[in-house]
């Protein structure tokens, strides 16, 4: 992998920009690589674009932008979680590259309200919200679920969150190999309870590589954390359906449509609760 990123560094020009995350000890590795100017973002004092002070406020997350050790003052998010934070450092940076500084770039940065898949909101019904992510692995369902976890409760719609509920299809072929699958329980973490799907075709993938559902719950649950096997959409709604209350968050991980699970969960509670 680190070969593959030193090619990339290769055709950036003398004249150009790498703007690195001095995060990961990987990439840190290969900069040195580098024969164009390098600016790193992150959350320690090694960056040139750091954020400090991060904390959530509502549907906002705030931090301060320190920029080469100047406080460039605080800038509100309109998205939830420390790897946005970080995301948006990486774009303040390209921006300030092309001309635009944070100063400028600050009320964008505030009204930028993330892509499709990624921490969408699909729906609120009877006060329990269904959540979108394409988080398919380990790295990913652990931002996701961290994110939602810190969201504060000055928002009305968070005053009374209660359970944080994860569903998760193994879909993508990492997913559904057994090689990331203790990563994945440790991942879950932060969740209240955890329902894993069946793998989508899991024949795709030489038996002995397989991720098996039943030993995913199983590290789960010996984490500390409620979990069980539900192979269906059909039997995963139902089962939502009855047992959600108000103020409880699901949040459904797959990189496919998996069944239309997003809707077909919005309308049982709708119907639930007639």
């Amino acid at each position: 992998v680190q070969t593959a990123f030193v090619r990339l560094l290769s055709v950036i020009p003398r004249n150009g920009l790498l703007v690195a995350g001095v995060e990961s000890p990987a990439l840190r590795e290969i900069l040195p690589s580098a024969f164009c100017r390098v600016e790193t973002f992150g959350l320690t004092e090694a960056a040139d674009w750091r954020a400090v002070e991060i904390r959530p406020a509502g549907r906002l997350t705030r931090f301060r932008l320190v920029r080469r050790g100047k406080d460039e003052g605080e800038l509100a998010l309109a998205l939830a979680g420390e790897h946005n934070v970080l995301n948006a450092l990486a774009a303040l940076a390209v921006a300030a590259e092309a001309g635009v500084s944070p100063d400028a770039a600050r009320p964008a940065l505030a009204a930028f309200r993330g892509v499709k898949r990624r921490l969408e909101l699909r729906g609120r019904v009877a006060g329990v919200s269904v959540y979108d992510d394409f988080a398919h692995h380990p790295t990913a369902v652990r931002a996701t679920l961290r994110a939602l976890r810190g969201q504060s409760a000055d928002d009305e719609a968070l005053a009374h969150a209660g359970w944080l509920v994860a569903v998760f299809e193994p879909r993508s072929y990492t997913s559904r190999t057994r090689v990331f699958q203790e990563e994945f329980a440790r991942a879950f973490g932060d969740a209240d309870e955890v329902i894993v799907a069946a793998a989508h075709l899991p024949g795709k993938v030489p038996e002995g590589q397989r991720l098996s559902e039943a030993d995913l719950v199983a590290a789960v649950e010996r984490g500390g954390t409620r979990a069980s096997f539900v192979p269906s959409v059909d039997a995963i709604v139902e089962r939502l359906a009855r047992e959600l209350r108000v103020g409880d968050r699901v949040v459904v991980l797959s990189n496919g449509a998996f069944g239309g699970i997003h809707e077909k969960l919005l309308r049982a509670l709708g119907r639930s609760r007639e």
